[in-house]
């Protein structure tokens, strides 16, 4: 018989850590979760690093603290840091605008020609998948347009793009886009020092290997990587069918090729464990001076205290609903604590996947992955932990500082 849910924890236990012991455990049972991994950093130093459930229920392998889960749009982050670091260099302009760099074909809207890194990294740049509807999503469709067998790759997908009209002037609104995101791939693909590599090459190399996140990769649809989970959708579990992108006309299990994961690299394509997203979030941390590193990781931190500055910046061509929290570079943000204070983080969701990853005002931060999206009823399991991980993080925080001594 298949176990639904198994609430034992692996990874060393951590004093100061029960409340978030206690919380894995109880929102295991609670949610029907398959499985979770949870880590927790602070000041460069993973201080939490745990686990529950299956990797894979039906051969009843755990879930690892090291296990590798699609971490959907938490990849956003990543693909804005290394805008930023392009921009500290002198390599790219927040300004610069897309057409012009990606030397594309002349649009069928001119509006196309004014789209600029500063509008994609903020979701400001045209495009509306609620107005119209999402690209990356319409693999099919736009392969046949191209000619190709599907799925469409990136490039199949401007085009076609550059075929249609935008929702909205760019600037002139917030519509969250992950066709904004393939572009910026792209940009960095284009770029002259990128000679020739891909966007996961460049983005290994520059962002995830100086700060120790060695796990991180650009994800397989239909085959798993060593370490990675298997995905399960709630209450049907592997009877929901959809139709294929990599072969129209056959039935597939959602997480497997109803979509493909190797289009989606700079928006939604990366697999990573719960640590090695914590490294990469802290390496966003403002660091203490030009060219520093953090003291207690001696891992450096990823950008200048002035690309710091962009990184949060609040967008100023669109009016918000709440003057406190608005989505900057990569990252959504919230004014929190005292004086300069803000909560910032991304929520991801594929169909077999719910991640969450959040840097706190405080200086805690933390992942949470899980290899399920939703629960029974439908709710989407990372917004569900969301508000229960602050006071489990509250409670720990005391413990875990006198710990570790800092």
């Amino acid at each position: 018989m298949r176990r639904r849910c198994g609430v034992e924890l692996h990874g060393s236990a951590v004093p100061g850590g029960e409340a978030f012991d206690d919380l894995l455990r109880a929102f295991t049972v609670q949610h029907g979760v398959a499985g979770a991994a949870l880590a927790v950093g602070r000041a460069g130093v993973i201080e939490y690093a745990r686990s529950i459930g299956w990797a894979d229920i039906d051969q009843q392998i755990p879930v690892e603290p090291h296990s590798l889960f699609r971490i959907a749009s938490l990849s956003k982050p990543v693909t804005a840091v290394a805008i930023l670091q392009q921009v500290e260099c002198g390599a790219l302009s927040l300004e610069g605008l897309v057409w012009e760099l990606l030397k594309l074909d002349t649009p069928h809207d001119v509006r196309w020609k004014q789209v600029t890194i500063r509008h994609l990294l903020q979701h400001t740049g045209g495009w509306d998948r609620k107005a119209s509807f999402d690209p990356m999503f319409r693999s099919v469709e736009f392969a046949a347009e191209a000619g190709t067998p599907p799925p469409a790759d990136p490039s199949a997908i401007i085009r076609a793009m550059l075929r249609r009209p935008l929702d909205f002037d760019p600037g002139k609104q917030y519509a969250y886009s992950n066709f904004g995101y393939c572009l910026l791939g792209r940009v960095l693909e284009s770029l002259p020092g990128a000679q020739g590599k891909s966007y996961q090459q460049l983005v290994r190399e520059q962002i995830l290997t100086p700060v120790g996140a060695l796990s991180p990769r650009i994800g397989r649809t239909l085959t798993p990587q060593v370490d990675e989970v298997r995905y399960y959708m709630p209450m049907t579990g592997d009877r929901v069918r959809e139709d294929s992108v990599f072969a129209p006309g056959t039935p597939v299990n959602p997480p497997y090729g109803a979509w493909c994961l190797e289009t989606m690299d700079s928006h939604g394509g990366w697999i990573s464990s719960a640590p090695d997203m914590v490294r990469f979030a802290m390496g966003c941390d403002l660091p203490l001076e030009a060219g520093s590193v953090n003291p207690t990781s001696k891992r450096p931190f990823l950008l200048n205290a002035a690309s710091i500055a962009s990184l949060w910046a609040e967008p100023v061509s669109y009016p918000r609903q709440d003057p406190d929290m608005w989505y900057a570079c990569g990252w959504n943000v919230r004014r929190a604590g005292s004086g300069e204070g803000r909560n910032t983080w991304h929520l991801g969701a594929l169909d077999g996947t719910s991640t969450l990853l959040v840097r706190r005002w405080d200086g805690m931060t933390w992942c949470i992955l899980f290899n399920q999206r939703k629960n029974v009823a439908g709710d989407e399991l990372a917004r569900l932990i969301d508000p229960l991980l602050h006071p489990a993080a509250n409670q720990a925080y005391a413990a875990l500082q006198a710990r570790s001594g800092h």
